[in-house]
């Protein structure tokens, strides 16, 4: 089977999981407590009024009705207006959406920066102090759950030194580097919890790599220490932590509530989460469908990345 026709076949399966997630997303939001109409108006508003916002609004069709009706203006780029604001909702999934792709990758920035030298090197230090120093951080990094991290660096270096702003969100105005400088803590938080991970995938990869024939035998041939790692382990290490990487993004952008909620952030976790307070279902359900879509997105780039990186399946 072609590497085409896999893709194809992927892409095949991303698109079902798409509609099934749709399915769910929509019949979640319907049993979902609550009066949307009551929910606008507030507690005061007359009975008839309610209703009559609810009709206006179409939440008393059939379900079968109401779904097609989404999922076709979706297909085709309307994802909607909002219930609360009146406004179309795609200025506000894309704006939230790309604020957290912005958190994602300086995040994953941070976390290979940090993951690659320190796998590398528990990887080539298996049996001395430093690998296993770095094993337990990378076990505790993980385990360490995300809010206590962010809440940690937020007390440390937000209130007591200073340093960086308690809040992420900034103007519209503000410039590229001050919307980075005020990412720092919270794509750090994101960063010490992926790295854990991360470190530990790539030193596994690496000291297998280590541990190969083909690296015995560049030795015997005279090749040194960093010969060996840039030609041999570097490559064959990261190649397989490519799919996880691309996986993680995806994650990362649709998973990022508590972060976002933590330092202020107007992501697209932040953005559902206010919009199934006030039940505003297209915002709640085009968000979560976008999330998917990127997700997916980003695994089929990541599978990609390795078949162009990795020779073997190029052979197949």
């Amino acid at each position: 089977m072609t590497w085409a026709k896999v893709m194809l076949g992927r892409m095949a399966l991303s698109l079902l999981s798409l509609v099934l997630l749709s399915i769910i997303v929509f019949l979640v939001v319907q049993v979902m407590p609550g009066d949307v109409g009551r929910r606008i108006l507030g507690p005061l508003a007359d009975q008839r009024s309610v209703d009559a916002l609810n009709e206006s609004l179409g939440v008393n069709r059939p379900l079968l009705v109401q779904y097609s009706d989404w999922a076709g203006h979706f297909v085709r780029g309307d994802l909607g207006t909002s219930y609360v604001y009146r406004e179309p909702v795609g200025p506000f999934v894309a704006r939230a959406l790309g604020n957290s792709a912005l958190l994602a990758l300086f995040g994953l920035t941070i976390a290979l920066f940090a993951s690659v030298p320190l796998g590398l090197l528990a990887a080539r230090s298996q049996d001395g102090w430093s690998g296993g120093a770095i094993r337990i951080a990378a076990v505790v990094a993980t385990a360490i759950p995300e809010f206590v991290i962010g809440v940690v660096l937020l007390i440390i270096f937000g209130v007591m030194l200073g340093i960086f702003p308690t809040s992420a969100q900034v103007s519209d105005n503000a410039s590229f580097i001050n919307r980075i400088w005020a990412l720092v803590l919270p794509a750090t938080t994101v960063s010490l919890a992926l790295s854990g991970y991360l470190i530990r995938m790539i030193r596994a990869g690496a000291r297998e790599v280590y541990l190969s024939d083909h690296v015995r035998y560049a030795r015997t041939l005279g090749s040194s220490e960093t010969d060996i790692l840039l030609r041999n382990v570097l490559r064959n290490s990261i190649v397989p932590v490519i799919p996880v990487i691309a996986t993680q993004v995806g994650y990362l952008i649709g998973s990022l509530t508590v972060v976002e909620l933590l330092f202020n952030y107007d992501g697209i976790g932040l953005l559902i989460l206010k919009a199934s307070q006030k039940l505003d279902l297209p915002i709640m359900m085009s968000s979560v469908l976008m999330s998917g879509v990127v997700f997916m997105a980003s695994i089929l780039i990541g599978d990609a990345l390795v078949h162009g990186l990795d020779p073997r399946r190029r052979l197949r």
